[in-house]
């Protein structure tokens, strides 16, 4: 047996607990440390040297379990999760000091020499008296728990790193002792003179109470008033006074030692409404648009050339789109979102996706895929023949220009900056205000305006209450609103009148001023002044901007979300037969929202793979069509298969009524007959069964006879073997 650092030996009945510390194996020594009673928030003891050969013998006699030790987990973190995500970057500051005052003691030799040899007491000695060390045990305490933690610098952290600060619980009620008052500034010169009471749960709960109420009754708002609102509604009682006038009431507050300060009110409702709500609920909707946001100038300001910046936005069409999964045609499945990627410089529209959720981050994915993907083959998949020309919008910008909505993930922004595509910056537009995105804004109003509003199915301006609602008028189902709104976007692109955009090289050419022209304009001087990003592969694309999902891959298809795909890759890496002999596991994969034909898939050697639809001889019915339909019709059928196993069980039941009586009317034939006590098999069973084939081929016969007039009598088809042989057995 070969022992190594991090080696446990336990015997829980004998009580034994050890950790192998560390192995010299030119001494054929090893550090063992007794874990019992152990406490690594205090100084640890020195591990005790055994010889190897002792350990192994130990192991033997004590019959010792042998396993790996699980080190705390702050031990693996690294030191930035450990500053950004735990919030402890001090305690990193703390451990850099004790590993600088032991780095010249922690060698690979100089363990050796303190663990086996003449110990490192001469060492220590010059590095005595210096700032806060000024005994040897703050050395050796340091250099025993460097060594019993596996020689690693997180060994000097603190291993109840992540309660630091966070020990202190709020008490239920006032039933339970006061644990904690509040600290005395945080240098203990700070008096506070306050004599309130810790805040409970109580506390917390009717906290929340006010804010609700607020929320729903107020529209003008001011903490000290929410402040008065909880004072006047939780910590006040009644006393009542006999006066001349009768009885009268009068409110007193609780003593001071009975309630919660001013400071700790606000703290905790801040923490409930936060500072957006806050001004929300302050200053009104309208105000807050208007008055609280940053001021960035005309979206315009500072964009230099095409492709430059990218604005997205989204908006819900004033149109019903008809339910394609329907034979009478007439329903509909609501109203769309359209999303729109416009470059600024030029105002064209580069980019879109239409969609049944959100807005969301989702669909803001979709359509700056395509924004900056070919539109050829895009614009093919519904049925618009395009040549490069109509669109030539297929490059990744420097800028985003996105809501600062909490519907867009930072993961998303993260994973866009991280791809390293080109794309440099994500800018941040006011929350709820268009008129910081203008140019893609003033787009949806074309849109609506003069396309989506005269189509059937439209939403009316001004409905008539004897008019039939526009869901019941839909005209256009998914495929063919996206013809109408492709068309839409290259009549725009080819024919808006973008003369105030020319430049005056523009001018000076005699160049066209549509976005188009202006576009393709401009991205020559983008290129000569090197800031056109190169192009990128369609693969590299998705895989940036389309969300992260998860699918299974299993022994004869990799399935996500009910739908089966395959890829010759997961056959030549194993990965079916892993599934098949060790179970079905995870993959990460991205899907484009408007066809269900392709996800992709990064392997483990970094190439993007699409797997394809499992469609055997076209007879699979959600090809092509897009991910919400194939949702809504996934739905249908398990509604479908509900009913079905509704109508079986009816059938079943009738069926069983019928299988019933036959099985009575046998039971009661062979009811008659004497009980048959024979334990072995009964003979003449093949004899028996010869007869009942010559009575089935006689019937079989008869039958034919019957059908074409032949009119053989079944009585003569009898053998007369059969009546001599029944004479025979059973004869008088």
């Amino acid at each position: 047996m070969m022992l190594r650092r991090g080696t446990r030996l336990t015997n829980e009945k004998k009580n034994i607990d050890l950790l192998v510390c560390h192995v010299s194996c030119c001494r054929r020594f090893t550090a063992l440390y007794d874990l019992n009673g152990f406490d690594p928030k205090k100084n640890l003891s020195k591990p005790e040297a055994w010889h190897i050969d002792d350990v192994l013998a130990h192991i033997t006699s004590h019959s010792l379990k042998v396993e790996r030790f699980n080190y705390p987990v702050v031990m693996t973190r690294g030191d930035g999760w450990i500053a950004t995500e735990m919030g402890k970057g001090a305690w990193l500051d703390k451990r850099d000091y004790k590993f600088k005052k032991i780095e010249s003691l922690v060698g690979p030799d100089k363990i050796e020499q303190y663990l086996y040899g003449k110990g490192l007491a001469a060492e220590i000695k010059p590095l005595l008296g210096k700032a806060k060390w000024k005994g040897k045990a703050s050395f050796h305490s340091a250099i025993n728990r460097y060594i019993i933690f596996g020689c690693t610098k997180n060994s000097l952290l603190p291993f109840g790193l992540t309660k630091c600060g966070s020990n202190y619980r709020h008490v239920k009620d006032l039933s339970d002792s006061q644990i904690k008052r509040g600290p005395n500034g945080k240098n203990g010169k700070v008096k506070v003179r306050s004599n309130a009471r810790c805040v409970n749960d109580v506390d917390k709960l009717n906290i929340k109470k006010t804010a609700a109420f607020i929320k729903s009754n107020h529209v003008n708002f001011s903490i000290a008033f929410a402040y008065r609102l909880y004072h006047r509604t939780f910590e006040r009682y009644v006393i009542e006074r006999e006066t001349t006038l009768g009885t009268q009431h009068i409110f007193h507050p609780f003593p001071e030692e009975d309630r919660i300060s001013d400071g700790m009110f606000r703290y905790h409702f801040k923490k409930i409404i936060d500072k957006a709500s806050l001004l929300r609920l302050k200053h009104g909707d309208v105000n807050f648009a208007k008055d609280f946001e940053d001021r960035q100038g005309k979206s315009f300001d500072g964009v230099l050339g095409a492709t430059q910046r990218y604005e997205v936005d989204a908006t819900i069409l004033d149109c019903y789109v008809r339910y394609p999964f329907d034979t009478s045609k007439r329903y509909s499945m609501g109203r769309p979102v359209l999303y729109l990627v416009v470059d600024v410089y030029s105002t064209m529209i580069v980019g879109m996706y239409l969609g049944f959720d959100g807005p969301n981050w989702q669909g803001v994915s979709q359509a700056l895929a395509n924004a900056c993907l070919d539109k050829v083959e895009f614009a093919k998949r519904f049925g618009v023949l395009l040549d490069e020309n109509d669109w030539p919008a297929k490059h990744v910008p420097i800028e985003l220009a996105i809501d600062n909505g909490p519907e867009y993930r930072n993961t998303f922004i993260d994973a866009l900056l991280n791809a390293r595509i080109g794309i440099e910056d994500v800018a941040f537009m006011a929350i709820y205000r268009g008129d910081a995105k203008g140019v893609v804004e003033r787009k949806f109003g074309t849109v609506n305006d003069q396309v989506i509003k005269f189509v059937p199915g439209a939403l009316a301006d001004l409905a008539k209450r004897e008019d039939s609602h526009a869901s019941n008028n839909a005209l256009y189902d998914y495929d063919s609103l996206m013809q109408v709104l492709i068309a839409e976007i290259c009549y725009h692109n080819n024919s808006a009148d973008r003369l105030k955009r020319l430049n005056f090289k523009g001018l000076e050419n005699g160049a066209d001023f549509t976005p188009k022209a202006i576009f393709l304009n401009s991205l020559e001087d983008m290129e000569k002044v090197g800031r056109l990003n190169p192009e990128v592969s369609e693969a590299k694309i998705r895989w940036a901007f389309l969300p992260e999902e998860r699918a299974t891959v299993n022994s004869s298809c990799i399935r996500f979300e009910g739908v089966e795909y395959h890829h010759s890759y997961f056959n030549s890496s194993g990965g079916y037969a892993r599934a098949r002999h060790h179970g079905a596991f995870k993959i990460l994969v991205k899907r484009m929202y408007d066809n269900i034909n392709e996800l992709l898939h990064e392997t483990d050697d970094g190439q993007i793979v699409k797997l394809r639809l499992k469609n055997i001889n076209n007879e699979n019915p959600l090809a092509s069509q897009h991910w919400e339909l194939v949702m809504h019709l996934m739905e249908q059928e398990k509604n479908m298969l509900h009913e079905h196993k509704q109508n079986a069980l009816i059938t079943r039941a009738f069926w069983d009524s019928v299988t019933d009586q036959t099985t009575l009317q046998q039971e009661a034939e062979r009811s008659l007959a004497p009980k048959n006590k024979r334990k072995s098999i009964q003979p003449g069973i093949k004899a028996r069964q010869q007869i009942q084939k010559l009575v089935l081929r006689a019937q079989a016969n008869q039958q034919l006879d019957n059908t074409f007039g032949t009119g053989t009598d079944l009585e003569s088809m009898k053998p007369a073997v059969m009546d001599d042989l029944d004479d025979e057995l059973y004869g008088d």
